[in-house]
């Protein structure tokens, strides 16, 4: 198991990932605060971006890319390594924003 302070880099998960739906701790990958952003009233679960270690936003396919939105503030070195996410290699597009505090995402309502 690495330590604690082992960096993790940014990863994309999909809907229902596993790693969401059966984490033993709660509030540990996905702040308690981020669920009623990720997890809609039918229990579908939207993508999510998972920076160092926990869920920071969500992302979706959009005109050819990704369109990823940050439920807090990424720091400059978290976007650009978020930008090196192999699931982002090769993305024509790739649009990145932060998300309003107290809003939705605005799809998958």
């Amino acid at each position: 198991m690495p330590a604690e302070d082992t960096y993790a880099p940014p990863r994309l998960l999909p809907m229902w990932d596993s790693t969401l739906l059966a984490h033993a701790v709660p509030g540990r990958v996905m702040p308690q605060a981020y669920r009623p952003l990720v997890v809609r009233r039918n229990a579908d679960m939207l993508p999510t971006l998972l920076v160092d270690g926990q869920v920071a936003g969500v992302w979706r396919a959009a005109d050819g890319g990704l369109e990823l939105t940050a439920f807090r503030e990424l720091g400059k070195a978290a976007w650009v390594t978020t930008r090196s996410c192999p699931a982002l290699v090769g993305a024509e597009t790739l649009r990145a924003r932060r998300m309003p505090p107290g809003t939705l995402p605005p799809w998958g309502l």
